[in-house]
């Protein structure tokens, strides 16, 4: 007999675990968060005045990478969404109460100051979100100015949230508090829950408007069409080759345009 067995076993038994729903929805929120992050990083790094986008260039994915940032975009509003309805009807909406705030303005144990610094960056997480989705957007719709600065302030932050939400979990209880995203279990019953599948209900109401969304933007994107000529054009300044008086002209909206002589 190993007599080592029991006490690893009671270690397995005590360390903490999370319902399926939230281990779920946190790793497609954390895959959509870091893809968002590394091609709007690396989108931004085209700007004439960028600096750190431009520093980390050459570690972030190349080539068409507009199309991946919207639908990562989306995937993360989708799964915001999801998280919040889930959390009405699963009966765990005290999870992320505000009243769990109140620790930080009295005198309380750490563990409970840390417990409340948690819920104040969940709802920080809803506030980038937010901004991370209007300034998406009117980018999208090609608005630029104070939308670019609000967007990659908003991207940077979410950056800095991730190291804070780690620190803050780690800061609660341990090592054993990262654990329990990797251990999912099923959602204990409770008085406040309103289905007994919550999860599929969330997934039912956001997750198809989120497709929908990507589709229409899939289905209704510009193509630009090169047309091949038999006639080279000569490349000396003048437009009066029969090349370029047969093409048709093609118009580009674009801001924030600067000379580029």
């Amino acid at each position: 007999m190993n007599p080592s067995a029991p006490k690893r076993a009671s270690v397995v038994s005590t360390l903490p675990s999370s319902d399926v729903g939230t281990v779920v929805l946190h790793w497609v929120a954390a895959i959509a968060v870091v893809t968002s992050l590394v091609t709007g990083i690396r989108i931004s790094a085209d700007a004439l005045d960028a600096v750190v986008s431009k520093w980390m260039e050459p570690i972030l994915p190349q080539g068409e990478i507009w199309s991946v940032d919207i639908w990562a975009g989306l995937a993360l509003f989708g799964t915001s969404t999801t998280y919040l309805i889930y959390m009405a009807t699963s009966g765990l909406s005290a999870r992320i109460s505000a009243r769990r705030l109140s620790p930080l303005r009295m005198r309380a144990p750490a563990k409970l100051r840390w417990l409340s610094v948690n819920v104040l960056l969940h709802w920080l997480l809803y506030a980038l979100v937010v901004a991370l989705t209007i300034t998406g957007v009117l980018l999208y719709l090609g608005f630029g100015g104070w939308a670019v600065t609000v967007h990659l302030a908003a991207a940077f932050g979410t950056l800095a949230y991730t190291l804070a939400h780690m620190i803050a979990h780690f800061g609660y209880g341990g090592w054993r508090q990262w654990l329990r995203i990797f251990r999912p279990a099923p959602l204990a019953p409770s008085v406040g829950q309103r289905s007994r599948y919550p999860l599929l209900i969330a997934s039912l109401v956001a997750v198809p408007t989120a497709v929908a969304i990507a589709a229409l933007d899939y289905e209704s994107g510009d193509e630009l069409l090169v047309q091949t000529t038999a006639d080279l054009p000569a490349i000396d300044g003048i437009a009066d080759d029969v090349a370029w008086r047969s093409a048709r002209p093609v118009r580009i909206r674009t801001s924030q345009v600067r000379p580029l002589g």
